[in-house]
């Protein structure tokens, strides 16, 4: 009798990545999805005059409606902003309004998947970060 094994390693990830010059300046996210390490999307988009902070959040949100609109149910997030990860887990105060509307925005697409938010480092975070930028070319 033949067997079948399927592949465990179905597993999927999001990297993401904002970026903004003269923070506030010309701004942009960079997003990556892969399925068992293989891309299945990848993205960067421009976002206009924005902080850091407001582009590292809108690329995460921008990945989280993408998730949705691909049917994705279950997902580990990675951004390289401490920030994003530790107020959208609820370890960190949110202060800024601006940014508190973002964080709420992030929470309440986060209640539709189950969804695991790691921080990485910067370093390795190498594709997102450089789709971030492709995004500015041409606005700075």
């Amino acid at each position: 009798m033949d067997t079948f094994i399927k592949s465990t390693n179905n597993k999927i990830t999001i990297y993401t990545d904002g970026a903004s010059k003269s923070n506030p300046g010309p701004a942009g996210g960079g997003i990556i999805i892969k399925r068992g390490g293989k891309t299945i999307f990848k993205g960067c988009e421009y976002y206009g005059t924005k902080t850091n902070n407001e582009a590292e959040y809108l690329a995460f949100i921008r990945a989280l409606e993408i998730a949705r609109g691909m049917g994705l149910k279950e997902f580990t997030m990675f951004s390289d902003s401490k920030l994003v990860v530790c107020q959208v887990g609820g370890e960190w105060k949110v202060k800024s309004e601006n940014i508190k509307k973002l964080c709420m925005r992030a929470q309440k697409l986060m209640s539709n998947f189950n969804v695991n938010v790691e921080h990485v480092l910067r370093h390795l975070n190498t594709e997102a970060d450089a789709l971030a930028n492709e995004s500015l070319e041409g606005w700075i």
